[in-house]
This record gives structure tokens, sequence and C-alpha cells, in this order.
């Protein structure tokens, strides 16, 4: 086991971690669907995106995070692997 000493924040958690590879799946599936909603996002660094993303106040964001229930996914998964 190597261990990183990264802080195991929300863009570790859907981009930087081996461990949740299935998390960094479904946040590349997210993404496409709501690529056009977030003005320049392939020019966006992972933190910024992330950040972009929980505080938009686009309906169809907001929607979608909330349809998917794609945090609680991500931290549910997240439990299950701890």
């Amino acid at each position: 086991v190597v261990v990183i000493n990264k802080i195991e924040d929300e863009t570790h958690l859907l981009v930087d971690c081996q461990r949740y590879s299935s998390m960094t799946d479904m946040f590349r599936m997210f993404l496409s669907k709501i690529e056009t909603k977030i003005d320049d996002i392939r020019k966006l660094s992972h933190e910024n995106l992330i950040s972009q993303m929980m505080n938009s106040n686009d309906y169809y964001v907001n929607l979608r995070l909330n349809y998917v229930d794609f945090v609680s996914s991500c931290f549910g998964m997240r439990d299950k692997l701890i």
C-alpha cells in the first residue's frame, strides 16, 4: 500500500485517487451531461470545476447533481472502501 499524504477532498476523491476509479468514471459521465452549462469547462482546473459545479445556480446542473445523487453516491462508495 502506497500512502501519499494528500487531503481527501472532493478533487482527490473524484480525480486523483486510484482507489476511487469508479467515481472518476461517474464524474466523467456527469461532466459530459453538464459541459454546455458551465462556461469554458474544459479550461478549468479540477478544483475550479468542482467548485463551480457545487456552487452553480444553473437549474440543470443542480437537477443533475440531485437526480444522479452524484455527491452522495460518491461518498457512499468512499465509505464502503475505507
